[in-house]
């Protein structure tokens, strides 16, 4: 846009501009130079039509020449602030999208922590629920809650070793038949492992 105002503002000036070389008939032209130096033979300088026009239309064509650098200049400087925009808004969109990609992980793991706890308030029965029951009740993360567990149960030498003291406890089954029946049903340890 701005460039064809130039080129029009050229051509107009160039229009306006009186031809290179006057059309003057050489007798006047003589009768002039005669009138100016007199009968004498010195003669004064005289300038022509022709070298201040070429002057004043140079002058214009620099000016334009000019007008349009700086035009090519202002151009480059919009096109590189409009890629430091462009560069810009991709960057604060990526950190906007890191956000919202850090929220919805929180989110999901929120959801996740949420349906641990559920099921381990709907699995956990007898001594093991009793030991985290305060931390059922809490919205206590999962992970809490399974550390417990496996300090109060997870060792296993302390379990063989509680298991081992609650079998030398448990009578001897006789030699019959019905009597290997009653231990295998009332045995108190099969009701402690199921």
């Amino acid at each position: 846009m701005r460039i064809e105002r130039i080129a029009r503002e050229r051509m107009r000036r160039l229009s306006m501009d009186p031809p290179a070389s006057p059309q003057v008939e050489p007798s006047t032209v003589l009768a002039a130079e005669h009138a100016i130096a007199g009968p004498s033979s010195e003669r004064r300088e005289v300038r022509s039509v022709r070298s201040t026009t070429s002057a004043t239309t140079r002058l214009r064509l620099a000016e334009l020449e000019a007008a349009e650098k700086l035009a090519a200049l202002t151009r480059r400087e919009l096109e590189m602030e409009v890629e430091l925009v462009k560069k810009r808004l991709a960057a604060e969109v990526s950190v906007i999208q890191d956000d919202q990609e850090s929220v919805q992980d929180e989110a999901l793991h929120d959801e996740h922590q949420h349906q641990h706890q559920k099921r381990l308030r709907t699995c956990l029965k007898g001594e093991a629920r009793e030991a985290v029951a305060a931390l059922l009740h809490t919205a206590t993360d999962p992970a809490v809650i399974m550390r417990t567990l496996a300090q109060c149960f997870g060792r296993p030498e302390m379990i063989i070793d509680k298991a081992l003291d609650e079998l030398k406890l448990v009578p001897r089954p006789g030699p019959s038949a019905a009597e290997l029946n009653n231990f295998a049903v009332k045995s108190p340890m099969k009701n402690k492992l199921i």
